[in-house]
């Protein structure tokens, strides 16, 4: 996993998950969700936005 480039989703220090970039992610969808505890894809995405509302998902339980 590379955290380089992490960008905090919630900003409020209560997600566990961030925004980052990983190298299973392809150029085309370089915005990853990133567990903070140890650092476990769980997706890759087009748009930080993309990135954000997964992240949120995750957070309230909706594995979608």
């Amino acid at each position: 996993a590379d955290g380089s480039g992490s960008i905090s989703c919630g900003g409020n220090g209560l997600m566990p998950w961030h925004i980052g970039k990983h190298t299973d992610c392809p150029k085309s969808k370089p915005f990853a969700v990133l567990k903070d505890n140890d650092g476990a894809l769980e997706g890759c995405h087009k748009t930080k936005a993309e990135a954000e509302i997964l992240a949120n998902l995750i957070l309230k339980g909706d594995s979608a």
